[in-house]
């Protein structure tokens, strides 16, 4: 994966959600995947309970592995033929 952007630009609009302020992209295998600009995200799901072992869903570890896994949940890059299986 060769990332594009550079960092996850992104605002907290309450209720644990995250809004993108800027597109992120990345290139895998040759082709670019998109997230664009106003997408929204909850951050990474893990229990409350790993939050001491792991950290918080939010933290810059977790950010942009929760943003990418929520973007192609979500359906964004089925075009190219990524799909929740």
């Amino acid at each position: 994966m060769r990332i594009i952007s550079g960092t996850v630009r992104a605002e907290d609009i309450g209720c644990n959600r995250r809004r993108l302020l800027a597109p992120y992209s990345c290139i895998i295998d040759g082709s670019l995947y998109v997230i664009p600009r106003g997408y929204e995200w909850n951050g990474a799901s893990l229990p409350r309970f790993a939050w001491s072992l792991h950290g918080h869903p939010y933290d810059d570890i977790h950010r942009e592995p929760g943003l990418w896994h929520d973007a192609a949940h979500d359906g964004l890059f089925r075009r190219q033929g990524v799909t929740r299986e």
